[in-house]
């Protein structure tokens, strides 16, 4: 967090105060390359310090900490956590290249298509069994947030697939 904000020039004592309410909620050190921080800052150019505004950080598919100012400037801290409803659903496609593809298409996650092949795995040779025109249908679970959007998805409940003229179900 304080090579991160330093080089957005923040003020030192906005630094120890970001890293302190973020230690209230996680661990600053298990901050890695690639998560995403939503950060903004107020530039005071006259001081050629900036002052922190929001410093917001995922933890989890549903957990989100926010450190921001108040209307005090105070900088403070929250735990925010998204609501997740399960739901349960039902994809289904003909397979016209590859089953990927076929299952992108069907708006199906990457996580359960490769669940999906995995569950498979024994049953079918991915590679020489599936042909054009063969199908599959998978029924799985879901979790989306207030606003409709994917958060994560859960087990699959069944899948049914016929390759060459043969129904597997699982």
């Amino acid at each position: 967090i304080q090579k991160i904000l330093k080089k957005y020039k923040v003020q030192n004592t906005d630094i120890q105060t970001v890293i302190k309410q973020y230690k209230k909620y996680g661990n600053p050190n298990q901050l890695l390359v690639g998560n995403k921080i939503d950060i903004i800052i107020e530039e005071k150019s006259l001081i050629n310090k900036n002052s922190i505004v929001k410093f917001s950080v995922p933890i989890s598919k549903s957990t989100t900490i926010l450190i921001s100012k108040n209307d005090e400037d105070q900088i403070l801290s929250e735990k925010i956590i998204t609501k997740l409803y399960k739901r349960k659903v039902l994809a289904e496609n003909i397979i016209r290249k590859n089953l990927y593809s076929s299952a992108v298409d069907a708006k199906i996650n990457p996580n359960t298509i490769i669940e999906f092949a995995r569950i498979y795995g024994f049953e079918i040779d991915f590679q020489r069994d599936i042909r054009k025109g063969d199908w599959f249908e998978i029924y799985y679970e879901k979790f989306i947030d207030d606003n409709e959007k994917v958060k994560d998805t859960g087990k699959i409940i069944y899948a049914s697939m016929s390759v060459n003229n043969r129904e597997i179900n699982l």
